[in-house]
């Protein structure tokens, strides 16, 4: 329950629509079970004592990270790691960019790093408080080595009692309630623990409009489309290339590109395939290096990126892009084209 304290202490949490939606969809998935997402957004300090929250987006984990049978949720599973990851470092990267644009105030507010700012998750029936387990958790985050966190939001969220429409929904300033077409209201209470604190104690909830808040930066294909990654590198290491996977900035401008190292045992050259965030949808480009001797400690893919270059007409394939292509198809048409005879080679058969 949340604990007495002067009205500074309790800081405003402000949620974007999009993310409220998505609470609401997520808790109404398994309306009989609890579930969980992680909350990325902002920290804004404030003149009040507490800073504001900004929560942008969720980020639900891997199924296989959910033990449903008694709320049992992985904090930080593999995939939500690195997503946060690809979030961060790409809002840093387009955060640069707004930097120097900035003509106002209102601009340069939204200034701050990406964060993680803790989870929600739904509980059963109306207990709408949390657990000395929930506290448990979020203290042991707030203690973790290393870790820079100060402090830590934990929304709830539970299946809203039915109310009277002339009264409307009970509860007072800390409660928000979401409704759906398809679906029951839900409630959702937002808690905050700082470090010294010995209790959890209620914050200040408040929507917002999505477009009056700052967008995301998209997601990149090989994170929104997991089975389509798996088959793209399965393919490619079952046909015998070595594979290698780096996320790099290839056009020097956000986001950032996904890229594949692609080589085979013997041959004398590496394929470099860059993806963009939205591939298929766009064709991936072609860049080729030779193959070299590395030292244990350099960074193969930027050593192997500085070497390279584009393919020239004559090596690049004739092979039109369709999302349904593979990235497979595109190295044996470039391999192809790469194995046929030099130009001047050519020119002596010719004549």
């Amino acid at each position: 329950m949340a604990i007495p304290g002067p009205e500074r202490s309790r800081p405003r949490v402000v949620l974007a629509e999009r993310v409220i939606r998505k609470i609401a969809h997520g808790a109404l998935l398994y309306p009989d079970e609890e579930t969980a997402e992680a909350l990325v957004g902002l920290i804004i300090p404030t003149e009040n004592g507490e800073p504001d929250f900004y929560v942008l987006d969720t980020i639900a984990p891997e199924q296989h990270a959910v033990d449903r049978a008694g709320y049992m949720v992985e904090q930080g599973d593999e995939l939500q790691d690195e997503i946060m990851y690809w979030l961060a470092i790409n809002w840093k990267r387009f955060r640069d960019l707004r930097r120097q644009s900035y003509g106002n105030a209102l601009a340069a507010k939204w200034d701050a790093p990406l964060r993680y700012l803790g989870d929600w998750h739904k509980q059963p029936g109306e207990m709408f408080w949390p657990s000395q387990g929930d506290l448990e958790t979020a203290r042991a985050i707030l203690e973790e080595a290393g870790n820079d966190m100060p402090q830590i939001i934990v929304p709830i969220v539970t299946l809203a009692p039915p109310w009277d429409a002339e009264s409307g929904p009970p509860g007072d300033e800390f409660d928000l309630y979401a409704t759906q077409p398809d679906g029951p209201p839900v409630r959702i209470n937002i808690w905050y623990l700082r470090r010294d604190l010995p209790e959890f104690i209620a914050a200040r909830p408040q929507v917002m409009a999505d477009d009056l808040l700052p967008a995301m930066p998209p997601l990149g294909w090989h994170l929104a489309d997991r089975e389509r990654f798996q088959a793209e590198y399965d393919l490619l290491t079952g046909d015998g290339l070595a594979v290698s996977i780096s996320e790099w900035d290839a056009d020097q401008r956000p986001p950032l590109e996904i890229c594949f190292l692609v080589g085979r045992m013997g041959g004398d050259h590496v394929l470099l395939l860059i993806t963009g965030y939205n591939y298929p949808a766009t064709p991936p480009t072609v860049r080729v290096a030779p193959m070299l001797r590395l030292q244990d400690d350099e960074d193969m893919f930027a050593r192997l990126w500085a070497e390279s270059r584009p393919l020239t007409a004559r090596e690049t394939p004739d092979l039109p892009w369709t999302a349904e292509r593979t990235l497979l198809e595109l190295v044996r048409a470039v391999e192809a084209a790469l194995s046929g005879p030099a130009p001047d080679e050519q020119a002596t058969h010719e004549g």
